[in-house]
């Protein structure tokens, strides 16, 4: 099996660990064995353990964003000012905002991706961030998808009128990350696609675990 190198080398592969289970089951076996619990991830108190974690998760991404939305807010009023360099200047930084919640926003993977990379060793893809993608051979097999891609949530952010730090807020909750096969992603509309759920439903792209569920795993 390949780690990220927060992790240490298993005697056993995860895969074999953990394909009995199903996906959630395959998620709260991981959280809780993460945190060396003894128990059955399936049992009451590894359930519990595997729910406050990723309580705290959400928590943290809520954070982020109640943190930035006065500043996307802020960025976004200064971008209306058409023409002039600090508008110029705004709009690029409120892109690399969107771009840059990859970091702490939902992560999933797709349903194909998942079997691939288990057949080939990686584990969960949750726990690879982009800047790990040379730990599961680049961009060969896998891509890091924003399924809301920036573009589409600029665009919706774009549309507000008189724009509220909470209207702003909904939107930067949008963000999300999927890892896919780099075939799937051929499949994909490229240009805007304002309901990205439809479009990866119109790709064929099934994902492993509700967005809810879903968060980078450590």
């Amino acid at each position: 099996m390949i780690a990220p190198p927060s992790m240490r080398q298993r005697s056993t592969p995860r895969s074999t660990l953990l394909g009995h289970l199903g996906p959630y089951e395959r998620h709260d076996a991981s959280c809780a064995g993460r945190a060396g619990a003894r128990a059955d991830p399936r049992s009451e108190g590894g359930i519990k353990y595997c729910s406050a974690r990723r309580a705290l998760l959400r928590q943290d991404f809520e954070k982020v964003i109640e943190a930035l939305a006065p500043i996307a807010q802020q960025l976004l009023t200064l971008a209306a000012q058409d023409g002039s360099p600090t508008a110029r200047a705004a709009e690029s930084l409120l892109k690399h905002l969107l771009r840059e919640l990859e970091d702490e926003c939902p992560r999933n993977v797709s349903v194909r991706a998942a079997a691939e990379a288990q057949r080939r060793g990686y584990g969960d893809l949750r726990r690879y961030h982009y800047d790990d993608r040379a730990q599961i051979g680049g961009t060969q097999f896998f891509l890091w998808e924003h399924h809301e891609q920036v573009r589409d949530m600029l665009a919706a952010l774009r549309d507000l009128q008189s724009p509220s730090v909470a209207e702003v807020a909904s939107i930067l909750r949008r963000a999300r990350i999927a890892w896919i096969l780099r075939e799937e992603n051929t499949t994909l509309p490229h240009g805007p696609r304002p309901d990205a759920a439809s479009a990866y439903a119109a790709a064929g792209i099934e994902l492993s675990w509700k967005w809810e569920e879903s968060w980078p795993v450590m």
